[in-house]
This record gives C-alpha cells, structure tokens and sequence, in this order.
C-alpha cells in the first residue's frame, strides 16, 4: 500500500522531459551523501560559532560573517556539483519512498526556515524543533515500507532531537543543534560516501579480472 502511495513514475504524460530532468536531478541532489555531509558540517559549524558568539557576546555580525559567508559557500558548492551529478534511472520499485520524498522534505523544511529569517526575532530558534520533524518522518515513512535498522535508528534519532529541543529554551537549542547536525545529516552522510566508493572499487576490480 505504501509503496503505491509513493512510488510515483517520472515518464507522466503531463510532465515533459526537461521537468522530469530537473526533477531527478534535484531528487539525486538531496540523496547525494557528499553533498549532504558537506552541508551538516558547514550548518554544524555554523550553529557552534553562534553559540560560541552568544555565550562570550563577542562583538561580531554573525549574520553576516558566519551564515551569509557559510551559506554562500555551500550554496555555490552545491551549484558546482549540481552540473556534474546526473541523475538515476530508476525503476519504480527500486525506492520505496519514491522520488518526491526527500525533495519535498528538504523543500518544506526551507520554507520554515524562510519563514523564520522573514518574521525575524527569536524565529529562528522557536523554529529549530519543527525543523527535526520532517526527517523524522520522512525516515519513518520508509521505515513503514520497508524496514531497514539504519533508517529506523534515524527516525528515531530526529525524532528524539525534535522532542529534546522543545523541552530546552530557545537560546539554548542551538549547540544541541550542531550536535544533532554532526550526528544525524554529517556522519551517517560521510559513512555512505565512503560506502559507495567501497562498492564502485569493487566493482572495478572485478571488471579487471
């Protein structure tokens, strides 16, 4: 049941081939492991740097010296890798979640954040438990269709997160955040790219014999 619900095809006759092209590449975009490491540790390291700036109140613009400069970074990282990831043929059965999951989830958790730096204020941090629930979910949706201990363990874990920072006040969301972020985006990011160059070196090496 759950594998029809979002299990969607790409080849629609509504969708033409250029939609359909950008949409896969902005599917393998958000399931790219270096990619997503490479954003957790810059968000992490953002987050530590804010707390570390609060705490001391050291005299410093980190809007502008540590995000802006950060997210520009990252987002001219993702520019560059965005023309050299193609993106997969893949069969319907091939994903469970199907390929509207994560783009949808990372999409839905920028408008929050979005939203948050437009309302201004303490938004941001009120907003930084909402921000732990659609990962959860998402993990938990794939978990629902077919189980697998890995993705099981973080669900559990964003969803945890999500229930720790509600229970913290908002100054103090924010280190556990960049704990959070190495944790759960970072780590289990840099553990699949070192996977997946174990198994294209396999690979290889059993194309040569």
């Amino acid at each position: 049941m759950w594998s029809r619900c979002f299990a969607i095809h790409w080849h629609t006759p509504q969708m033409n081939y250029r939609t359909a092209y950008k949409l896969r590449k902005f599917q393998a975009l958000t399931q790219d492991p270096l990619l997503v490491a490479l954003w957790g540790l810059i968000l992490a390291k953002c987050c530590f740097l804010e707390h570390f700036v609060r705490q001391h109140a050291v005299p410093i613009n980190t809007g502008i010296y540590v995000w802006l400069l950060s997210l520009f970074m990252a987002g001219l990282a993702t520019v560059v890798l965005s023309g050299i990831v193609e993106p997969k043929v893949q069969h319907p059965d091939e994903k469970p979640d199907g390929p509207w999951l994560w783009p949808l989830t990372v999409s839905f958790m920028l408008v929050l954040l979005l939203l948050a730096f437009a309302l201004g204020g303490n938004r941001l941090l009120a907003v930084l438990p909402l921000l732990c629930l659609p990962p959860g979910g998402a993990f938990a949706l794939r978990c629902g269709v077919r189980f697998h201990p890995a993705v099981a363990l973080q669900a559990v874990g964003w969803l945890v997160s999500a229930g720790i920072l509600f229970m913290l006040s908002p100054p103090a969301r924010i280190l556990p955040v960049s704990c959070i972020l190495i944790l759960l985006v970072a780590v289990p990011g840099i553990f699949r790219f070192v996977q997946y160059r174990r198994e294209i070196r396999q690979a290889m090496q059993a194309l040569q014999k």
